[in-house]
């Protein structure tokens, strides 16, 4: 049966380590090609990027999405892909426009987390609009590929980081850069 609306896409709540897809301990570098997508609690999440101060996030509600790896040349808006098997166990992609995913997936996703990120490469460098559902809440999101991390302290200390070229930032109030 092919998906027909948003509300159809399944979205699923991951472990961080399975989210961010740094659960390899063998893992060297960031895997290019990973497609997966899902939602999850994650904390300590160090957001960073080459020309800006690291910001910390104690604990964030991450989304993992992708974006088409063709964008379209004359986008105005970020265009989210979906890689789904099909009941024949055929890969097909779903399109589907953020600011509409984040209008149906998003109120349901939201708990206590002061911070939401999209943890999605964006390489047109467009703004997503800020969803009324947030409140209080900050919507951080990025600019160019979004690549993840795990770092490990000397007493085992594991902190989530999330690399870009810039991090942006959409609170309740205000944008800032």
């Amino acid at each position: 049966m092919p998906i027909t609306r948003i509300a159809e896409i399944p979205f699923p709540r991951l472990a961080a380590h399975v989210l961010l897809h740094v659960d390899d301990p063998e893992r060297l570098s960031p895997d290019l090609t990973f497609a997966g997508f899902g939602h999850g609690v994650v904390g300590p999440l160090e957001l960073a990027a080459p020309r800006q101060r690291s910001i910390v996030l104690e604990r964030a509600l991450v989304l993992a999405l992708h974006t088409s790896e063709i964008p379209p040349p004359d986008a105005s808006e970020i265009e989210l892909e979906f890689e789904l098997e099909t009941e024949d166990e055929q890969l097909t992609s779903v399109l589907v426009p953020l600011d509409g995913f984040l209008a149906v997936k998003l109120p349901t996703l939201l708990g206590c987390e002061r911070d939401v990120v999209l943890a999605l490469c964006n390489p047109l460098r467009l703004a997503p609009a800020r969803p009324a559902v947030l409140g209080e809440r900050t919507l951080h999101y990025a600019w160019g590929d979004v690549l993840s991390w795990l770092d490990r302290d000397a007493w085992g200390g594991e902190q989530f980081r999330l690399s870009a070229d810039a991090w942006h930032h959409l609170g309740s109030s205000r944008e800032d850069g």
